[in-house]
């Protein structure tokens, strides 16, 4: 993907993890929506994953190559670099399989310092975990007055920041990652609340 193949109305996908009791959850679900740049919802897809398992890249692969929308989309946004807890996505497992740019955002840099901590302490397969995690660029950018950090899989760093933008209707993230989370929080919770 480069900037030049930014059109208005190209798809985008987002993906977002729903809430869930850590202390009680076994499986946690997923959501993900297609949307035409940052201002037509499409579809909505979801699947379910482990908590603090290691299925989300392979459960978010399967979500994508069995979409009708697999061969529009030209972007995959991902809510951080973990779902479910611990659950870590691969976001260059998940380039390379579906050969879409995938693109990683949070609101806050995330402390890896202290994830790596916690592997350690919790997992017995923790370098496995931290590989998946820690083999990344982080990037920071100011997006409609927000600040956030991303990461990036097939994709450079300008024309990612392009996208952003483009995918953005208002605050920080694009609005296929916005909507993913209300989505999830409301059929979790029964209402959505807060920010994504």
């Amino acid at each position: 993907m480069k900037s030049h193949d930014i059109k208005k109305g190209i798809k985008v996908l987002g993906i977002d993890d729903g809430p869930f009791d850590i202390r009680k959850s076994k499986y946690v679900r997923i959501v993900g929506t297609v949307f035409r740049g940052n201002f037509y919802m499409e579809a909505v897809m979801s699947s379910f994953i482990e908590c603090d398992g290691m299925d989300a890249t392979d459960k978010i692969i399967t979500m994508i190559q069995n979409s009708h929308h697999i061969r529009q989309l030209k972007c995959i946004f991902i809510d951080g670099v973990t779902m479910g807890g611990f659950n870590p996505v691969d976001i260059n497992r998940i380039y390379d399989e579906t050969h879409i740019p995938v693109i990683s955002l949070t609101r806050e840099s995330p402390d890896f310092v202290s994830i790596k901590n916690a592997l350690v302490k919790h997992f017995d397969d923790w370098e496995e975990r931290w590989n998946i995690l820690n083999n990344r660029n982080l990037y920071t950018m100011n997006n409609g007055g927000v600040d956030i950090c991303f990461l990036t899989a097939g994709v450079v760093e300008k024309d990612a920041r392009d996208m952003i933008k483009y995918a953005t209707h208002r605050g920080g993230l694009p609005e296929a990652l916005r909507i993913s989370h209300i989505i999830g929080a409301g059929i979790e919770k029964g209402e959505s609340g807060g920010r994504a």
